[in-house]
């Protein structure tokens, strides 16, 4: 799942909504922090740690980090009224 954009999304989403009720934290910094984490693992997994390998992988951050609070928001407003 860490080497398709959409399961790492689905993994950030799914993260978040299980850690923001366990913590005080606001859900889109926690997306942010679990969108890195996820970021991080899929550059290792994918194994390419070469300069252009790292940016890469750092530039694949944005669209996890922003289809996860998509997700979110679409959810929240849904769910929420």
């Amino acid at each position: 799942m860490f080497l398709s954009l959409a399961g790492c999304i689905l993994i950030v989403s799914g993260g978040v909504e299980l850690l923001k009720q366990y913590t005080g934290l606001n859900p889109l910094w926690l997306n942010l922090i679990i969108s890195s984490l996820v970021t991080a693992v899929r550059i290792t997994f994918v194994g390419d740690f070469s300069f252009k390998g790292i940016i890469l992988g750092i530039f694949n951050l944005i669209p996890i980090l922003l289809g996860a609070t998509g997700t979110y928001e679409v959810l929240k407003h849904t769910i929420g009224g």
